[in-house]
């Protein structure tokens, strides 16, 4: 009996050893940083309730002195407001088949804002058509109508990642080989390349007929720098890399990493759910770390989520333990606030977190 038992556990470590070792089921660079801990942590508290007459957000964000609203008003997918104040602005983007018209609200996360000549513009690619258009905000602000051009109308539709990391270079994800790949790639001045660096992230795959959120993950780039965030859906881990330089790592937030074969062997509703959000900044970026599993966080919710903050050498900052069920979130670093969405319910509360960000700031702005 106890030789049967031995060899059951001989193959059975056989078996682990050979799933940690297939690349088809780790998604992750060859140099992995491991985080135990954050040297700072914090909690929130007094929040305070914004009562405004929007339903249907789905994704907010902080640029400059503004904070947009993503919502489902065919009207107007995206709502304006001044972040100090949230007073109203305006909202823009329209739904339809016409010309600059969306079938649906384009992606306010992954679209790309900058200053153009003292003026705002924004850069929002659409999904459905492989479009890029440039938004003129400030005139649209001024005019009430929505100043909108169309740059480039070849690019690939169903994008699942885009982003402009240069002028004509474009940072890509795509899914292929029957949905259970998916692939990243640079579109430089229209010819496809792929970087090596990309082949070991590229050859993450799930079984044909899984559920392909296994691998799916949330993509944001630098507000400046060629550096992408991503962070899986359902992996304890954070993937950092440039498209055209030589920044490469993995951070695994734990003490060994996710791996795909595992996951696929539990039943849907056990699986966890991980980062719910990232969103980056100058001198740091920041994810949102769920952990709670499939079934719960759809039926009951019971862990309440903590915000993750990491330099961009992807060492780990600080922690802030948020006091409510949220499912995005973001930092007015101007005016010192964190606003926090919950979508299932449409919460959206603003924290004060001056003490919190003036403990942090100072420390990352003199590296």
């Amino acid at each position: 009996m106890k030789k049967i038992f031995y060899l059951f556990f001989v193959f059975t470590m056989l078996i682990g050893c050979h799933e940690s070792s297939n690349p088809s089921k780790i998604m992750a660079f060859d140099k992995i940083e491991y985080v135990h801990s954050f040297p700072k942590s914090y909690t929130l508290s007094n929040e305070k309730l914004v009562d405004w007459d929007l339903i249907g957000m789905k994704q907010f964000r902080i640029v400059d002195s503004l904070l947009i609203v993503s919502t489902n008003d065919k009207n107007g997918f995206w709502s304006f407001f001044l972040a100090d104040d949230l007073s109203f602005k305006g909202s823009f983007i329209k739904q339809g088949q016409g010309p600059n018209e969306f079938i649906y609200s384009p992606d306010i996360i992954n679209s790309s804002f900058q200053r153009e000549k003292d003026l705002l513009i924004a850069y929002i690619y659409d999904f459905q058509t492989g479009r890029l258009y440039k938004m003129n905000v400030d005139d649209s602000f001024s005019t009430q109508e929505n100043i909108l051009e169309l740059t480039k109308d070849n690019l690939p539709p169903f994008l699942f990642d885009f982003a402009i990391i240069d002028d004509g270079i474009f940072y890509c994800k795509e899914i292929a080989n029957e949905q259970t790949q998916q692939l990243r790639y640079i579109l430089n001045h229209g010819e496809k390349e792929t970087p090596i660096k990309f082949d070991r992230l590229n050859k993450a795959q799930v079984a044909k007929g899984e559920d392909f959120n296994i691998i799916s993950s949330i993509t944001v780039k630098h507000p400046k720098k060629d550096i992408i965030v991503e962070a899986p859906i359902t992996l304890n881990q954070i993937n950092l890399f440039s498209c055209m330089g030589e920044l490469q790592k993995t951070i695994c937030v734990g003490d060994k990493l996710d791996n795909i074969g595992s996951i696929e062997n539990k039943i849907q509703w056990m699986r966890i759910y991980t980062y719910g959000a990232v969103r980056t900044y100058n001198d740091f970026f920041a994810v949102l770390r769920i952990g709670d599993d499939k079934k719960t966080f759809q039926t009951t919710r019971k862990s309440l989520p903590i915000i993750q903050l990491f330099n961009w050498e992807g060492e780990p900052i600080a922690e802030i333990k948020v006091n409510r069920f949220i499912t995005s979130f973001d930092f007015d670093l101007r005016n010192k606030y964190l606003y926090t969405l919950d979508g299932p319910t449409d919460e959206f509360y603003r924290y004060n977190i001056s003490s919190i960000l003036n403990d942090i700031i100072p420390n990352l702005t003199k590296k």
